[in-house]
């Protein structure tokens, strides 16, 4: 693909402008090279719609609602479902209905209310719900008239119409609200929580068995004299690990390799970064350094090649505030994505000066074009 701006041809344009023309976003860039007359608004309703990539350009519709309400789109479904199995809908299609129908018998036991099993459900829920005594589904239809206009006349004689009366709901409304009550309630999770909203029992069962809470972590062992610690099972290297409870949240909120034996406390390597470096280890047999503080004036590069002398950072889209996904005034966690942006841009003129290539992968590029990214870091690499 063209780049309309230095006139030069690339394979990936995308990552073309990451790293030659970074003053310009991929959505600038369509709509100012090639976007279409009438593109960016839904094909049905005509609302704005989001933009997809270089390749694809704005998507045809909003959500999938007026995506089914184009007639077109619906005689392409049967079109296409015609040429594969000579039938226009699923249902016209006799193996469809079978497998239907036998999926059924295997559930139910039966077809529809010919099924024991599935009609003795519904006359459960219908007698519960009604507070009735029916034997027999066909006597639901039969019974259903009289037993709505019951309900419909009690509503309106009691109520005006609505299930529960004006006064009543002002009662409701003050009884929460008022003063008197909120410190009743209070008082009462003091007395019989000593203070926490759920009790001591519940509290105590919650700290037994914390394996539900944290199931990601393969948890073996929770430490009651040490709370905060546990002992925990890694499916990589097949050890155990000791980790704090607090650290563990962390680490799988913000995707980092759990283990602190694979990963240890003080690299804290995301899940994406070591599959970065993984990459570049299995496409390189030289020295390779990792977060490497002596080079950069005690600034760390994620992953360094001495003798090519090129350095690629791992740019998370939230801890990099990724220009796509955030505005300059953006707060992330106490300094601006502005901030941010100038930090990665002085470090990039630091690696300049001292005739360093830093190449920055971007998380967001790295999850959707992993290929494309692929081959250019082999291109610079091999």
């Amino acid at each position: 693909m063209k780049c309309e701006i230095c006139g030069k041809e690339f394979k990936h344009l995308g990552l073309h402008l990451n790293y030659k023309h970074k003053d310009i976003s991929h959505k600038e860039y369509y709509d100012k090279y090639l976007k279409q007359e009438g593109e960016g608004f839904c094909f049905t309703c005509g609302m704005p719609v989001k933009f997809y990539d270089l390749s694809h350009g704005y998507q045809h519709y909003c959500n999938a609602k007026c995506e089914l309400a184009d007639k077109k789109i619906i005689e392409k479904a049967k079109t296409t479902y015609k040429e594969r199995t000579g039938y226009e809908h699923n249902m016209y299609n006799p193996e469809s209905k079978a497998r239907v129908k036998n999926t059924t018998v295997e559930k139910y036991g039966g077809i529809g209310f010919a099924s024991n099993i599935l009609a003795n459900k519904v006359l459960i829920t219908y007698n519960n719900k009604h507070d009735t005594n029916i034997t027999k589904c066909n006597m639901i239809v039969h019974e259903m008239p009289e037993l709505e206009e019951q309900r419909k006349n009690t509503k309106i004689k009691n109520n005006n119409g609505k299930y529960i009366s004006d006064e009543h709901l002002k009662k409701l409304i003050a009884s929460s609200t008022s003063e008197e009550n909120l410190k009743k309630r209070v008082n009462t999770r003091r007395e019989k929580y000593g203070g926490r909203y759920i009790s001591n029992k519940a509290y105590e069962k919650m700290q037994e068995s914390p394996y539900k809470t944290y199931s990601y972590a393969n948890m073996k062992l929770f430490n009651k004299d040490h709370k905060n610690l546990c002992i925990c099972h890694c499916d990589i290297c097949n050890n155990d690990y000791e980790i704090e409870l607090r650290t563990l949240r962390t680490r799988h909120s913000a995707g980092h390799i759990l283990c602190t034996i694979c990963n240890p406390l003080e690299k804290q390597y995301s899940i994406l970064e070591k599959e970065l470096f993984e990459f570049i280890k299995n496409n390189y047999n030289k020295e390779i350094l990792e977060n490497d503080r002596n080079i950069l004036e005690n600034r760390e590069i994620d992953i360094y090649l001495p003798e090519l002398k090129i350095g690629f950072e791992f740019d998370g889209t939230f801890w990099h505030a990724d220009p796509r996904f955030y505005k300059p005034d953006d707060l992330i966690k106490e300094q601006t994505a502005a901030q941010i942006w100038e930090k990665d841009e002085a470090k990039n003129k630091l690696a300049e000066s001292l005739g360093i290539k830093l190449i920055r992968i971007k998380e967001y590029d790295w999850v959707n074009n992993q290929e494309e990214i692929k081959e250019y870091i082999k291109l610079l690499i091999i």
